[in-house]
Parts: structure tokens; C-alpha cells; sequence
């Protein structure tokens, strides 16, 4: 399998489908959720040199098969730490 990895900003185009698949994964443990807000989360981290920002990995036909986001704390109990990575959501089908 081989796979590239780039900024979310070269490839906006993906933003429906990342959405799409993170909804339809994780919307039944955040209530009220919709995709149209995800695709406002995610669309804010279409981003070259500023946080927040997102990396994607995508396959041979540029398909996405991963991302992964680097933002602000938001956790109080993390105020040693102003960035980090956070979430690494993967397609089924590339999981071990």
C-alpha cells in the first residue's frame, strides 16, 4: 500500500468526506453533532503555518485514509502545554 501524507489545506476538497466518515463514526457519543459542524471544524484547520492545523494521508487514487490535527489546549490542567496533536482517525479498511 502506498500512501502520501499533506496538508489538509492542499486538499479541501476532502473536507465532505472527512466529515461524512467522522460522523457517521462518532456522532452517536456527541449529541447534537451534525456534519455541517464538523465540516466547520475541520474547515478551520485548513491551515500551512498556523495552528490549528491538519496533516492528511491519503492512498494511490487520493482517497483520504487518515488525519491527523495539531491544536491549541483546551484542557486547563494542560496549561505546560500551548499545542499538541490530537486525534489520529483512521478508515476502517487501513486499521490493524
Amino acid at each position: 500500500m502506498n500512501y502520501h501524507i499533506d496538508y489538509l489545506a492542499n486538499h479541501p476538497n476532502q473536507i465532505n468526506n472527512i466529515s461524512e466518515i467522522l460522523f457517521n463514526e462518532w456522532s452517536h457519543l456527541m449529541p447534537g453533532i451534525t456534519i455541517q459542524l464538523f465540516n466547520s471544524i475541520i474547515a478551520k484547520r485548513l491551515n500551512f503555518d498556523t495552528i490549528p492545523l491538519s496533516l492528511i494521508a491519503l492512498n494511490d487514487k487520493n482517497e483520504w485514509i487518515g488525519i491527523v490535527s495539531i491544536t491549541r489546549a483546551s484542557c486547563k490542567k494542560t496549561l505546560f502545554i500551548s499545542n499538541f496533536c490530537k486525534k489520529l482517525p483512521l478508515m476502517r479498511s487501513y486499521r490493524i
